[in-house]
Parts: C-alpha cells; structure tokens; sequence
C-alpha cells in the first residue's frame, strides 16, 4: 500500500474518531456509548469492505 494513502486513512480515521463527542452532544437523548458503538461498528464494515478489494 502506498504509504500517503496509508497516512490519509489515519488521519480521516482520527477525524472521524474524534467527532464521536460532538455527535453525542447533538443527540442528547441517545448515549454516548450507543453512539460510540455505531460508529465501531460501521468503522468495522468499511474496514472488512475495504480488506476484500
């Protein structure tokens, strides 16, 4: 894997990392952690989709 790629997708994976507190402070009536757990998960999914190809 080139290694530029390779840093962009950290770099946007601590973006997104990091906005999981913004995203629980706009929805109060949903936890923090269910927030958290979603936003695993689909990291998960994109991270197996992305390993197939």
């Amino acid at each position: 894997m080139n290694h530029t790629i390779a840093t962009m997708a950290v770099l946007v994976a601590s973006v997104f990392w990091g906005t999981t507190g913004t995203a629980a402070s706009f929805a109060p009536d949903i936890s923090p952690f269910a927030i958290g757990a979603f936003a695993m998960g689909f990291g998960g999914i994109l991270l197996c989709l992305t390993s197939l190809s």
